[in-house]
């Protein structure tokens, strides 16, 4: 997958969060060192999804 230039459009398209979804944040740590200005959530369960 081309992660890099996925996460670069998100943020060309004006994105500002990213929300991942699963039990643990693996893709948030790629993100985090791809573009830093994105702001990164990680969901787990539902009850994460009132959090924060």
């Amino acid at each position: 997958m081309r992660w890099r230039e996925s996460v670069a459009t998100l943020a060309q398209l004006g994105a500002d969060t990213v929300v991942e979804l699963g039990a643990t944040p693996v893709l948030n740590g790629l993100v985090k060192r791809i573009d830093r200005s994105l702001t990164r959530r990680a969901v787990s369960t539902p009850d994460d999804l009132g959090a924060g």
